[in-house]
């Protein structure tokens, strides 16, 4: 069953809450699907998922939570009618009904990457470009892309995160590979393959110095294994989680993010923090 409107309008704030208030303990990341839009919230504890609710968009290409304005962004994928865009999105008040809002169109062809904010606020993409992915930074008020630079050789960042000595780290799906990227020059180099494949898609978050990425699902264009890993953003040593097998049966997650600060307790008054860590397939969450 569904939770309430006002349950889902708080889950957010609380689950970040009760993540400070025991860190160290499993916390839960938001992740939305590439095809469907669908975000859901998924624990770091056994990757069990909890639908939140539907965007309205399609060919997510990336999600991440900006602490700086306090909003949650997405990008959309380029397709033959529709142009690469920004969206911002918030919760809203209706039972599993999601505010999109457009922000402007990112002014170049731009395919499934990654999104990561900086400790100053700048906001970093992957890919724009069909033949050289390159880096970006965005206008988070217009939308607008700058090109940083390309990657330099054939890659497909299929995630993205801010690293505490300021690289940026990537999840290639090309090489299955987490790689450095420099948010100056674009420069890539390798830390270490992943244990899986990738597949076509995937995301990538940070949260207290520990990454997380997911890999693409059945239904993508390169499936990958359809799971959750935490990793280490300097060695790249890798923990399975968790995978996402009958619960996520599409193209997969494209994008994954931490999840905004607190701003009630009213999940735990509802006494619903319990719903969080149980697996529910698609087909009776919604």
């Amino acid at each position: 069953m569904r939770s309430s409107g006002s349950l889902l309008a708080c889950v957010f704030g609380l689950v970040l809450a009760f993540a400070s208030a025991t860190r160290g303990a499993p916390i839960q990341l938001a992740a939305i699907e590439e095809d469907t839009g669908d975000l859901h919230l998924v624990s770091t504890a056994d990757a069990s998922v909890q639908w939140l609710g539907s965007t309205g968009l399609a060919n997510v290409g990336a999600l991440e939570f900006n602490p700086h304005d306090g909003m949650l962004y997405a990008i959309t994928s380029a397709t033959t009618s529709t142009p690469a865009a920004l969206h911002r999105l918030t919760m809203g008040t209706a039972p599993g009904a999601i505010a999109t809002q457009y922000v402007g169109d990112l002014g170049f062809f731009a395919f499934e990457g990654g999104l990561a904010f900086g400790p100053t606020g700048v906001a970093y993409g992957m890919n724009v470009g069909a033949l050289r992915p390159s880096l970006f930074t965005l206008d988070l008020a217009t939308g607008k892309a700058s090109v940083v630079g390309g990657l330099g050789e054939r890659r497909d960042i299929s995630g993205l995160t801010w690293r505490s000595d300021g690289q940026l780290i990537g999840l290639d799906s090309t090489l299955d590979e987490l790689v450095t990227i420099d948010p100056n020059s674009a420069a890539i180099g390798p830390v270490k393959f992943t244990n899986v494949p990738v597949g076509g898609i995937g995301g990538m978050t940070m949260d207290g110095g520990v990454g997380y990425y997911v890999t693409a699902g059945p239904r993508a264009l390169r499936p990958g294994s359809n799971a959750m890993f935490s990793f280490d953003p300097f060695t790249g040593d890798q923990t399975f989680i968790g995978d996402f097998t009958g619960v996520i049966t599409g193209s997969g997650f494209s994008g994954l993010s931490i999840v905004p600060e607190p701003t009630s307790l009213c999940l735990l008054a509802a006494g619903g923090f319990a719903l969080l860590r149980r697996r529910q397939k698609r087909g009776s969450s919604k």
